[in-house]
């Protein structure tokens, strides 16, 4: 860019060189020496030419330039997209392969739970059954404990 700037600075300046050289031309003319006037003015037009020729050609090489930046950096971004888009295909697949087990690894916990519960309430119903039953057993034990009391103490009564 910076060549690119001195060339228009250049240019720039052959057209204040040429306005002087029509200013000068002015005064030649009125001295008669108009030809040799125009030779030096067509000289410097031609470098003017030249310049500007330089300055397209250099402004040419930046655009093309700026150009091949823009399409690096649009497939560099294209590639960065395409790989993001990648690694989030992948991470959505992990996910959901993460939330499908974490979801059977739940239905397994519950349905295990279940299981445990009605275990545990056969469990606890047999032991109800059996406290019960030992239960009856101990006041069958209690009365039978009892009438042996009455009939000691009747024998008691008799003997003493």
């Amino acid at each position: 860019m910076s060549k690119l700037q001195q060339l228009s600075s250049s240019v720039q300046h052959l057209a204040k060189q040429y306005s002087a050289v029509i200013e000068v031309g002015k005064f030649l003319e009125s001295a008669g020496s108009l030809e040799n006037l125009v030779s030096e003015i067509e000289a410097r037009v031609a470098v003017a030419r030249a310049a500007e020729a330089t300055a397209l050609e250099a402004k040419t090489l930046v655009e093309q330039g700026l150009q091949k930046v823009k399409d690096d950096a649009a497939e560099h971004i294209k590639q960065v997209k395409a790989s993001a888009a990648a690694i989030v295909g992948d991470a959505n697949i992990k996910a959901a392969k993460i939330v499908a087990d974490a979801m059977q690894r739940g239905k397994e916990l519950d349905e295990a739970v279940q299981k445990s519960k009605e275990h545990y309430k056969n469990v606890f119903d047999e032991e109800e059954g059996k406290l019960l039953r030992l239960k009856r057993e101990l006041e069958s034990a209690q009365k039978t404990l009892a009438q042996i009391k009455d009939e000691i103490a009747t024998l008691r009564a008799r003997i003493g």
